[in-house]
């Protein structure tokens, strides 16, 4: 809310109610009038507001026993909520605007219906998504605003991120829209704060800091002043569930307590509103871990609003503020804990040394599915690639994926900047007689191979016959146990050695045969064979 700190709202002041674009109205009508008004006298009104939550409402009310059916209809999130007010100037403000989250109708003497709203922001809530944000140069207002893109109208403010890139590769997967931006607050220790004043989604990124609001001569469980009964209820501390009531986030530590004071008064506050309360009679703990029975003297106390809620008593609204010290606003580092040994197929799309840059699937799931472009996933995010092994120096294997190969891309944590390229993944888009006999392994580039078979190795450098569709050896040397060692070369083969080269037969014959010649030389000697037989050399023996 925005109003302002000074009034109040009473009973008197609500000046419309209206569900599924139908008025309230607390007198009957006739049948013409049902058209457009359903009967409904409010009994009771509660609107609670948390961070990190929707803000929620739950009104129950008097009807007429022939309109019950018209209820029950509305209760889809379709139909709207509106409660508007008005204040001390005479002008028409909204108290709440948000669509029906449950609708019950309790038959008795009197049929009461109780009805379950939240604001607006719960539309983000609603549809389980998966897709990354690799670019790390994207800023987080950047990203925020690319997700409300898809929600007409939707809006926020943004309180914290001050034009921040994200600096790491982001991934929201199986998660609302509002679970991961609860995810990004995280980053900045904050959280998020729902409105409920318009019939768009919005929403602050961070804890406003609206308004400074200070209170006087007051002491713990006492008014602190007369004419608005405003007074410090009392003194608690609260465990709360770092984790989604779903148990997908879990914060650094799970749990965490904190230490709060609950006010009561008839002003309208808002969370993280600045409250400064003076001139204490009685003394009252200043830290968590101050004992309830420890005073100290103290001349004013900061606080900040935490929770809201407020409730219609005897006609006028009470509020109910949950105080806390400066550092309880402080967030915890929010995980998705789904993707611990969490695997994602991608597609290399570039190899920087041992890295990998990937764009995955779910990313291209997604831009089909929502039939848009998030331009935050055109780089694609870097990432090692596990190597069966690796050592410093000189020792190691070094085997990257070709562009355009399909990879998986493994979690070992909940932390996703931790990902690892594990494996590759074959993808057979037509027959090959490479993969027809599992005996024999190959191990292939674009144009060279090695195959291993029980008793044959061949290694060849091929060249694609783009006629015949096939590759053509152009070097190979084969080992085989049969037949032995083969060397082939469409072009020269070169045999060059420091020291000695040893051409030996043991039990056999050495063969030499060219179609053109055949020439040996050392130092000045020499024989050369093209169809006649030269000898060369300072002196020629034979027998």
């Amino acid at each position: 809310m925005s109003q302002s700190n000074s009034e109040y709202i009473g009973y008197e002041k609500i000046v419309k109610k209206a569900l599924g674009g139908k008025e309230l109205v607390d007198k009957r009508r006739s049948v013409k009038d049902r058209n457009k008004q359903l009967y409904f006298k409010l009994v009771s009104l509660e609107i609670i507001r948390k961070i990190n939550d929707h803000v929620r409402i739950k009104f129950s009310g008097k009807i007429q026993s022939d309109q019950k059916d018209e209820f029950i209809k509305m209760a889809d999130s379709e139909t709207t909520i509106e409660f508007d007010y008005q204040d001390d100037q005479g002008n028409e403000k909204a108290l709440f605007r948000g669509i029906v989250a449950n609708i019950e109708v309790k038959l008795n003497a009197q049929d009461i219906l109780e009805i379950e709203g939240v604001s607006h922001t719960y539309l983000l809530d609603q549809e389980l998504k998966s897709r990354s944000f690799p670019d790390n140069t994207v800023k987080y207002s950047q990203l925020i605003e690319n997700i409300l893109a898809e929600y007409k109208g939707a809006g926020y403010g943004d309180i914290v991120t001050n034009g921040t890139p994200l600096s790491e590769f982001i991934l929201q997967y199986r998660e609302t829209d509002w679970e991961f931006l609860k995810r990004l607050a995280s980053h900045f220790k904050t959280g998020l704060v729902a409105t409920a004043e318009i019939n768009k989604p919005h929403f602050y990124f961070g804890i406003p800091d609206q308004n400074l609001i200070t209170l006087t001569d007051s002491m713990p469980n006492s008014e602190i002043g007369s004419e608005d009964n405003e007074r410090i209820l009392q003194l608690k501390r609260t465990t709360i569930d770092c984790r989604c009531i779903d148990g997908k986030y879990i914060g650094k530590y799970g749990k965490k307590e904190i230490l709060s004071y609950e006010l009561r008064t008839y002003r309208v506050l808002n969370i993280g509103d600045t409250i400064q309360i003076r001139k204490w009679t009685k003394s009252i703990p200043l830290k968590k871990n101050t004992a309830p029975d420890t005073f100290s003297d103290i001349q004013e106390l900061t606080f900040y609003v935490y929770e809201s809620k407020a409730v219609m008593e005897k006609s006028r609204f009470s509020f109910y503020y949950q105080l806390v010290f400066e550092e309880e606003l402080s967030m915890d580092l929010l995980s998705n804990q789904q993707i611990t040994g969490l695997s994602l197929e991608g597609t290399v799309i570039g190899r920087e040394k041992d890295y990998i840059r990937v764009h995955l699937q779910i990313d291209k799931d997604y831009e089909k599915e929502h039939k848009v472009k998030n331009n935050a996933i055109q780089k694609g995010a870097l990432f090692p690639y596990v190597t069966p092994y690796t050592a410093e120096g000189n020792t190691g294997w070094y085997c990257m994926p070709e562009e355009g190969d399909m990879v998986n891309l493994y979690f070992p944590s909940h932390n996703e900047t931790s990902g690892i390229i594990s494996s590759s993944i074959r993808r057979q888009t037509q027959d090959s007689d490479k993969i027809t006999d599992p005996a024999v392994k190959y191990f292939r580039h674009k144009n060279t191979e090695v195959r291993f078979s029980e008793n044959h190795i061949l290694i060849t450098l091929n060249q694609y016959d783009e006629k015949n569709k096939t590759d053509v050896a152009l070097v190979s040397i084969e080992l085989d146990e049969a037949a032995g060692l083969k060397i082939f070369g469409q072009k020269d083969v070169k045999i060059t050695a420091g020291n000695d080269i040893v051409i030996q037969s043991t039990n056999g014959a050495v063969k030499i045969s060219a179609g053109s010649l055949i020439d040996m030389t050392c130092q000045n000697s020499g024989i050369s064979m093209n169809g006649t037989t030269q000898l060369k050399g300072k002196e020629i023996k034979h027998n």
